[in-house]
């Protein structure tokens, strides 16, 4: 077996640092005490769900729809606000553009006049 004799050093200094650590701590002494503490705790993991913004963007960018559609998405009311409005615009330039081309096509099919000598 390997021996590191740092180790020992860093543990007892690791120790030591605890017991400083414990010292400052507070105490808490009733029932109600913890009780207020397990409701903050309690209180900011709903304010975050740590899991979904503790992922990367390629994991995040699936579950756009979450961020869309769905209020329970730990983002902002501004950032869920302007995705809707963006993801509003993507569908009015892709109706238009779906418009624009039916036109061009029909246009292209009827054989109509294009340019200079376009009948007005």
């Amino acid at each position: 077996m390997l021996h590191v004799p740092q180790i020992d050093h860093e543990l007892a200094e690791s120790l030591r640092m605890l017991a400083e650590l414990e010292a400052c701590l507070p105490a808490i002494r009733t029932h109600w005490q913890v009780a207020q503490v397990r409701l903050v705790y309690d209180s900011g993991r709903q304010k975050v769900d740590l899991r979904w913004l503790n992922r990367g963007w390629y994991e995040r960018w699936p579950q756009w729809y979450e961020v869309i559609f769905t209020s329970e998405s730990p983002v902002s009311w501004r950032w869920r606000a302007t995705l809707r409005t963006l993801f509003a615009l993507a569908m009015v330039a892709a109706w238009m553009t779906s418009v624009t081309l039916l036109g061009v096509t029909r246009a292209h099919r009827q054989r109509l006049v294009w340019g200079e000598r376009l009948p007005s």
